[in-house]
């Protein structure tokens, strides 16, 4: 999977993994993950909605990463 790099950082800030890690993650794997980043997506959408309306720079990465991972389940 390409991720880029400000993606790569995301994924290692939040949750401690490699680019490696993930190319070699079952599709299980995949799928939490997707979940856990659509979780961090959901929040900061609803923080957003709470605050002045902009969605943070990690719910649009969080996002970006889920609809990667999405399309590649297609």
């Amino acid at each position: 999977m390409k991720f880029s790099e400000k993606e790569l950082e995301f994924l290692k800030n939040e949750f401690g993994y490699t680019e490696n890690q993930i190319d070699n993650f079952s599709e299980d794997e995949l799928s939490d993950l997707t979940d856990e980043c659509f979780d961090i997506e959901v929040d900061e959408v609803v923080a957003a909605d709470d605050g002045n309306g902009d969605v943070s720079e990690r719910g649009e990465t969080a996002a970006d990463i889920v609809t990667k991972l999405t399309a590649k389940k297609r």
